[in-house]
C-alpha cells in the first residue's frame, strides 16, 4: 500500500460515515489535508478556501470513521467545534474591549484563561483518541479493517 492510498481513499468515502479507519490512514489523510491546505494558502488564499471547502466533508467522514475505530462514536466531533468557536469569540471579545479602552465584563482573564483550559482539554482528548489504538476484533462499527482478511 502505498503513502497516497489513504489520501484517495478518504476523497473516495466522502459520504460514508459509517465503519472504521485504521490510525495510518486516518494520520496519512489528517497530515496531507494540513499542508495542503498551508501549501494551498502560500499559492493562493483564495486557493486554500476552496481546498478546505472540497476537503472538509472528507476530513469529517475520516475522523469519523477513526473515532469508531476506537470504539467511540462520531458524534463527539460536535463537541469540538462548539469549544473552538467559542474560545474565539471570548478572545475576540476580550481583544475588543481592551482595544475600545474601557470596562467590559467580558475584559478578565478568568473568561480568558477558563475558555483555553476547557480548549486544551478537549484538543488533548482528541488526540489521544485519534492517535490511540484500534479496538481489537469488531465492535459496534464494524469489522477491524486491520484484522480483516480478504
Amino acid at each position: 500500500m502505498s503513502a497516497a492510498d489513504p489520501i484517495f481513499a478518504g476523497y473516495r468515502d466522502f459520504a460514508r460515515f459509517s465503519g472504521r479507519t485504521p490510525r495510518r490512514d486516518y494520520w496519512v489523510f489528517a497530515v496531507f489535508l494540513f499542508v495542503g491546505t498551508i501549501v494551498a494558502f502560500l499559492v493562493a488564499p483564495m486557493v486554500a478556501l476552496i481546498f478546505v471547502v472540497v476537503s472538509f466533508v472528507p476530513g469529517l467522514a475520516c475522523a469519523t470513521r477513526r473515532l469508531h475505530d476506537v470504539g467511540r462514536s462520531g458524534w463527539w466531533l460536535a463537541l469540538p467545534s462548539l469549544v473552538v468557536p467559542a474560545w474565539a469569540l471570548i478572545w475576540i471579545a476580550s481583544a475588543a474591549s481592551a482595544l475600545a479602552v474601557r470596562q467590559d465584563p467580558l475584559d478578565d482573564s478568568r473568561y480568558f484563561m477558563a475558555a483555553s483550559i476547557v480548549m486544551l482539554v478537549v484538543v488533548t482528548i482528541f488526540a489521544f483518541w485519534l492517535a490511540g489504538p484500534s479496538q481489537d476484533g469488531s465492535n459496534k462499527y464494524g469489522p477491524n479493517p486491520g484484522e480483516v482478511t480478504t
